[in-house]
Formats: structure tokens, C-alpha cells, sequence
């Protein structure tokens, strides 16, 4: 799997874009990490060394200005902002479906089918 960028450059452009209680933590663990629990969004990552191999966005609301603020500071700190990103999520949430989305040599998968469950997974192609 192609690394997207290291845990403390992800921590430091996504971390001043976001609330304190979505913040990521000085600290991690390799493997899958959950690094933020805060109700309804969880933010897991997958890391190996200290490179950032996955980010997976879970909420249990389809529509929530955390899962926004969430997305967004990753999108804008790693500058990935797309259309194709927030019209993949769009059609998710609203079919309760999944759909992939990419642009800037990054992969979003948004898994909506179910209502209030939706997860993101983004990856570098």
C-alpha cells in the first residue's frame, strides 16, 4: 500500500484545522490506530513505520457537521480539495450507496448503504 504521507506532517496540517476534540494525538501505534473517538466520529489510521498508509472516517450520522469538519481538514491540510470528493459523498449518503471518488492521486471511498453509518476510506493511488 502506497504510504500518503507521514503521521506527524498529517498531525500538524490537520490538526490546527479542526475543533480540539477531533485533534490527533502526539501519539501512535503501527497497525490500525484509532486515534480520535469522539461521538458520533471516529478517525482510525493505519500506519506503518511512521507513515500513514490509510485514514478511515467512521460517523453514526450520515450527515454531521463533524464528519464536514473531519473530512475537511484532511481535504484542505493536505490540499485534496475536490468536487468529485464532496459529490461522491453527496450521492452516497443520499442513495445509500457506495461510491468511489479520486482526484490528486488520492482514493475516497465513501460506504453509506446503510442509513446513519457511514465510513470514508482514504488511500493514495
Amino acid at each position: 500500500m502506497t504510504n500518503i504521507t507521514s503521521y506527524e506532517n498529517l498531525r500538524s496540517v490537520f490538526n490546527p484545522r479542526v475543533s480540539e476534540k477531533l485533534q490527533l494525538p502526539a501519539e501512535y501505534n503501527e497497525g490500525l490506530f484509532v486515534a480520535v473517538e469522539n461521538d458520533p466520529i471516529t478517525i482510525s489510521l493505519e500506519i506503518s513505520g511512521d507513515q500513514v498508509t490509510k485514514i478511515i472516517i467512521h460517523s453514526k450520522l450520515d450527515e454531521t457537521p463533524l464528519y464536514d469538519e473531519t473530512f475537511m481538514g484532511f481535504e484542505g491540510g493536505m490540499n485534496w480539495s475536490s468536487m468529485k470528493f464532496f459529490n461522491g459523498y453527496q450521492k452516497a449518503i443520499k442513495e445509500h450507496t457506495d461510491v468511489l471518488a479520486q482526484d490528486h492521486g488520492i482514493s475516497v471511498n465513501h460506504e453509506a448503504k446503510n442509513v446513519n453509518n457511514l465510513t470514508v476510506t482514504i488511500t493514495k493511488d
